[in-house]
């Protein structure tokens, strides 16, 4: 997972409304309709228990990144709050309590623990996933072709999902062995040397390079759905999009919660 900084998650807890209206406006869902949908069924939190938990391993804790989690599971109507303690006691803090989930992550993973279910959720498969849900709700993916940027979790994530719904899938890596990788997975996606040389009407941008897609290479039709960070669509380019969905936890929250209920 990409690891976030202070600043990138500051202001999320104090916008969750702002950032479930501008979802509802591009996609006709918020984030609680929407992660049910990417889930593919109907959920209710109101009963369940969530913890997030710190993790002080590697790096160590990102501040606020915990008390931000929280929020947004709050936000979709469950139980949640943050453990006092952190890492195995912090676990064993939240099972003392009778938690049904717990929420944590590190410098390589972020992932949701149904310690009831015994089941889990990675923050990359389910942010892939979702923000392919977004895609093919403001733009149609049917039978359409797709650009998908970057081969790793999230975009293995979002091209599973754009072949369900019968997209017809591009994909390009800078990593070719990595994008071949998922071509030999999925052989009907087709893989790209480059694309920069057409313009696209539905990206999905799975990549951690920010600011990188041109103007040459959208139109007033094209919807950009970009779950990666940095966002890799500058200004100039988001201007002439028809939408850019992008938000930096919140969506990949609720779709881990929804999946591991």
């Amino acid at each position: 997972m990409t690891r976030l900084a202070e600043s990138d998650i500051n202001t999320i807890s104090h916008s969750l409304e702002s950032c479930d209206k501008i979802l509802k406006k591009q996609t006709g869902k918020g984030l609680f309709e929407l992660g049910c949908y990417a889930a593919g069924r109907a959920l209710d939190f109101s009963r369940l228990k969530v913890a997030a938990v710190p993790v002080t391993t590697g790096i160590g804790i990102i501040s606020g990144f915990c008390d931000t989690v929280a929020s947004i599971l709050r936000y979709l109507g469950a139980k949640a709050y943050v453990t006092e303690k952190s890492d195995v006691a912090g676990m064993e803090e939240a099972c003392s309590r009778r938690t049904d989930i717990l929420f944590m992550a590190d410098d390589d993973a972020f992932g949701a623990f149904n310690v009831k279910k015994g089941i889990h959720s990675d923050n990359g498969s389910a942010t892939g996933r979702s923000f392919a849900a977004a895609l093919e709700l403001a733009a149609g993916i049917c039978g359409e072709p797709v650009l998908v940027l970057g081969a790793g979790p999230v975009g293995r994530a979002a091209v599973q999902y754009f072949l369900e719904k019968k997209a017809r899938v591009f994909i390009y890596d800078l990593d070719i062995y990595r994008a071949g990788r998922l071509k030999e997975e999925f052989p009907t996606v087709i893989m790209l040397d480059e694309w920069q040389n057409r313009t696209w009407t539905r990206i999905l941008d799975a990549t951690t390079a920010g600011h990188f897609i041109p103007r040459a290479a959208v139109n007033g039709e094209t919807v950009i759905a970009a779950p990666g960070m940095p966002l890799g669509v500058p200004p100039e380019t988001a201007g002439k999009c028809a939408k850019v969905i992008h938000n930096t936890l919140e969506l990949g929250v609720a779709a881990m919660l929804c999946e591991v209920v």
